[in-house]
């Protein structure tokens, strides 16, 4: 969003302003429809399809680009990234948190706010390393190739949370039990 967002519209050759206004679509998006994506997840107790919806929706964000190109794709793209991170943000902090709740004392393991707090410091490097790794995808693949590899890496992403939130074989004979 930050990086290929303003090269991009400086490629189409517009303003730096339609490049902030098609960005603004993403917050516009998200604000528009977090706590109502919220709300339904909580309502549900499901945070896994909630997730998952998330990112194929950020992943169908990226990969329409090469499809629906100039102005109207990326601010589709925009638009899309942020319902993508409504989606997707809440079910996510509200799951790490859930997932260390103590429910046998005699296991020690990690504190919700522990594990957000870890949640959060993995969060905060991929905003760092992001940029570094979508300037060489730029530069291999060119702008709107970028945002498609993304995509894919996105679309990747969704498969690995929907199969890394199973429940694991130990957890379905537990609650046989």
């Amino acid at each position: 969003l930050v990086v290929v967002a303003p090269l991009y519209v400086r490629q189409l050759e517009l303003s730096a302003d339609a490049a902030g206004r098609v960005m603004l679509m993403y917050f516009l998006c998200f604000a528009a429809t977090a706590s109502l994506m919220a709300h339904w997840s909580d309502l549900l107790g499901q945070r896994k399809p909630f997730i998952v919806a998330g990112c194929l929706v950020a992943a169908v964000a990226c990969l329409q680009l090469p499809a629906i190109q100039g102005i109207g794709g990326l601010a589709l793209c925009c638009a899309l990234l942020g319902v993508g991170q409504a989606v997707q943000s809440s079910p996510q902090i509200t799951l790490v948190t859930e997932l260390f709740e103590r429910k046998d004392a005699s296991v020690q393991a990690a504190t919700p706010e522990q594990a957000l707090a870890a949640f959060r410091l993995i969060e905060r490097g991929g905003s760092i390393i992001a940029p570094f790794v979508t300037a060489l995808a730029i530069a291999l693949l060119g702008l709107e190739g970028a945002v498609a590899a993304v995509g894919v890496l996105l679309a990747l992403g969704a498969l690995g949370v929907w199969l890394g939130l199973r429940p694991s074989a130990s957890l379905a004979i537990s609650a046989r039990s």
